[in-house]
């Protein structure tokens, strides 16, 4: 049963869109509930809520709200703490979003949601969890502001809820609570209503988990091969046992080779074992190159970017300054040249701070894939993270 499952079996409306439809006139145009959530990283398959919070807004007044801590399934990451600082601590008695789910739906209601970015993370997050809880795929109105601030406020430095706010003399203290952040959407929303700017809510319309995607025999050895080398660097020391499984698994899975990152892989252990010795510092070595494996982007480091001009760059992922069109220009901007592909002559891979739909499998996109192959090679191909990149760009004259 989705949000408005028990409406449409009320009123006898067979289509979903069209009761979504005939409601919005009544109730819905009075009352908004603004949401948001704070998770366990960025990316709307894998992470997940550690809070949600919600306020009700009748004829512009605050009425209600809704506030909740969510334990997740696995710890929350130091990263992901350092911005929302809800510690491991402080979610080990809190209830489990089946719990909250279903008492958030019913807060929710049949009300237009509002937040900021929601089309691009907020409601897919919440798919992608609520599809693996029981099967739904929500439906809503909703009203995300985020599309909305480019064309009125054009130039900002980023859109940024808290830039927005800002600029809009709105006080943002308390930003990355996502309570907090309910209170500075609701007071964007009604600022850029009263300039007299219509926000006409759409209809949000989740699908079904990507997981379910079919992979190929490859693709599930390959996701095999990365568990049984999370496994082996889990507690931060090889033991040559684990060495000597994850050598046995590649000779049973030779068919594997061409597969990134079986050759590498491979050659390595073939490499530590040529001379008949495993020594502690070939295999401290080999941990430091599963963990670049594992996580490329993370774990990948590169050269200061002093100059951007006739560089060759290309880009993967989704971004937070943007759509590719924005990412494009701005280097193109600085006199970089922007590639489709991964080839030899590439010398910049800026991976999206917000990830990829494409990246569901458990593995980074193709590009990156060929630029490590790359860098196996000898070839000097560096991968940069969004937020690294722009900092960089921005200080260069």
């Amino acid at each position: 049963m989705n949000f408005f499952d028990e409406l449409l079996k009320s009123i006898g409306v067979a289509s979903r869109i069209d009761a979504l439809k005939k409601d919005i006139g009544k109730q819905s145009n009075n009352i908004y509930i603004f949401f948001d959530i704070e998770t366990t990283g960025t990316s709307i398959y894998y992470s997940e809520p550690v809070q949600i919070s919600a306020i009700k807004v009748c004829d512009g007044k605050i009425v209600d709200k809704f506030d909740t801590l969510v334990k997740p399934h696995r710890p929350n990451p130091d990263e992901a703490i350092a911005v929302n600082h809800i510690t491991n601590d402080m979610l080990n008695s809190a209830p489990s979003f089946r719990e909250v789910y279903y008492k958030f739906k019913q807060y929710v209601g049949n009300f237009i949601l509002v937040g900021y970015n929601i089309r691009g993370f907020d409601l897919p997050l919440l798919n992608t969890r609520v599809n693996l809880l029981n099967g739904e795929k929500i439906s809503v109105h909703y009203i995300d502001l985020y599309q909305h601030v480019r064309g009125i406020f054009p130039g900002l430095k980023d859109y940024k809820l808290t830039t927005v706010a800002q600029q809009l003399g709105i006080d943002t203290s308390g930003a990355h609570n996502a309570l907090s952040d309910c209170f500075i959407t609701y007071n964007v929303f009604t600022k850029i209503r009263e300039s007299g700017k219509i926000l006409e809510p759409k209809i949000y319309q989740g699908t079904e988990f990507a997981y379910k995607t079919k992979l190929s025999e490859e693709s599930l050895a390959i996701n095999i091969l990365r568990k049984i080398m999370n496994k082996i660097v889990e507690d931060k020391e090889i033991s040559n046992a684990e060495f000597y499984e994850l050598q046995t698994w590649i000779k049973e899975n030779s068919n594997l080779k061409g597969n990134y990152p079986f050759n590498e892989i491979s050659n390595e252990l073939e490499k530590i074992l040529s001379d008949g010795v495993i020594e502690e510092l070939e295999l401290k070595s080999l941990e430091v190159l599963i963990n670049e494996w594992l996580d490329p982007v993370k774990n990948s480091k590169h050269i200061p970017i002093t100059t951007i001009l006739n560089k060759h760059f290309v880009i993967t992922g989704d971004f937070e300054m943007g759509d590719k069109e924005v990412v494009i220009k701005f280097i193109e901007s600085k006199g970089g040249i922007v590639d489709d592909r991964v080839v030899k002559k590439t010398e910049y891979v800026i991976v999206g701070a917000l990830g990829s739909r494409l990246w569901v499998a458990g593995n980074y996109g193709t590009k990156i894939k060929k630029a490590l192959e790359y860098k196996g090679k000898g070839i000097d191909i560096q991968i940069v993270r969004e937020k690294d990149f722009i900092k960089e760009a921005n200080a260069i004259q």
